[in-house]
């Protein structure tokens, strides 16, 4: 913001434009500003323009990922899993782009059959899932042995073959 007014009070002293880079070549270096860029700001301000800042324009605004945009969003997730980002969008009015990157970045989310599941699961969670697993296989496993090999799940498989 410094040299902004530093640029703003050599243009006001009534200074050219390569006298302004000049000037503050030796403050703020070379590439700070360049000296294109000077004359553009020179004319900028020769033709009336008052405002540094650029004026408000319409269309979207921006939104920053906050707080409070990552918990509307993690709300929305949360009651309903099946919910798409098309659907996220629509009702936040968040940008696409920062809802698919608060989802996936911030609370870690992805999609697994149409529904969001976290990207991390627990530590207890894979050695409760293999236990489950195997204990369902060796009950498989007994049915089968005790019926002789005549053993089915699902019945109209029996059918099928």
């Amino acid at each position: 913001m410094n040299s902004v007014l530093l640029f703003i009070f050599l243009w006001a002293k009534g200074l050219s434009a390569n006298e302004i880079h000049s000037e503050m070549c030796p403050v703020y270096g070379d590439k700070y500003f360049t000296r294109p860029a000077i004359h553009v700001w020179c004319t900028k301000l020769a033709r009336g323009r008052e405002r540094i800042v650029d004026k408000e324009q319409p269309g979207r605004h921006v939104v920053v990922t906050t707080d409070a945009t990552i918990a509307a969003v993690d709300a929305f997730v949360r009651s309903d899993r099946r919910v798409s980002i098309s659907d996220i969008v629509w009702q936040t009015g968040i940008s696409r782009d920062s809802v698919c990157r608060i989802v996936h970045n911030h609370l870690m989310f992805w999609k697994v059959f149409a529904q969001w599941v976290p990207k991390q699961l627990k530590l207890e969670q894979p050695a409760s899932f293999f236990a489950s697993g195997i204990q369902k296989l060796v009950d498989r496993l007994d049915k089968c042995l005790n019926k002789l090999g005549h053993y089915f799940e699902n019945e109209t498989l029996m059918f099928n073959i």
